[in-house]
């Protein structure tokens, strides 16, 4: 396997399990709890509420750092298929992956800052990175199909 490949099968597996994540979380935000994966049962083993957040509330996400670092890696991870390619595509990735890639690094420059001022940060990093889980996830549909029927 040559490095652009590895690349674009890492940017199809994280895009997955962003889209794995965010998508029971939206719905149940919703009302539209999915019935095969309940969210806050999930989110409940993953996420502890200790500490108190800036908007006032008593409770902080601890597991939110470790979210928005699956956003970065998913940005990064379409960076690095932009350049081991010259494709079109791939640079167009990239470029979209620019909002992932800022907010997400904001985000965990103001947990190192103070571990709670870091919610606007986190949810813009949920909106853009989900919007380019779901470009990939098309881009993966979209590849395999040309694939298997060519035209």
């Amino acid at each position: 396997m040559d490095v652009a490949r590895i690349a674009r099968v890492v940017s199809y597996a994280l895009a997955t399990l962003v889209l794995l994540v965010t998508v029971p979380a939206f719905a149940h935000l919703v009302g539209f709890p999915l019935g095969f994966l309940d969210a806050p049962s999930v989110l409940k083993r993953v996420v502890r509420v200790p500490a108190r957040l800036s908007l006032g509330w008593e409770r902080e996400i601890s597991a939110l750092p470790a979210l928005v670092c699956l956003f970065l890696a998913l940005a990064l991870s379409l960076v690095a298929r932009a350049i081991t390619t010259t494709a079109p595509a791939e640079i167009a990735l990239a470029t979209f992956s620019v909002p992932c890639l800022l907010s997400s690094m904001g985000a965990l420059y103001s947990f190192s800052i103070a571990a709670s001022e870091g919610l606007l940060w986190v949810i813009g990093t949920v909106v853009a990175g989900t919007l380019l889980a779901a470009v990939v996830f098309a881009d993966a549909v979209l590849t395999h199909a040309s694939r298997v029927h060519p035209t």
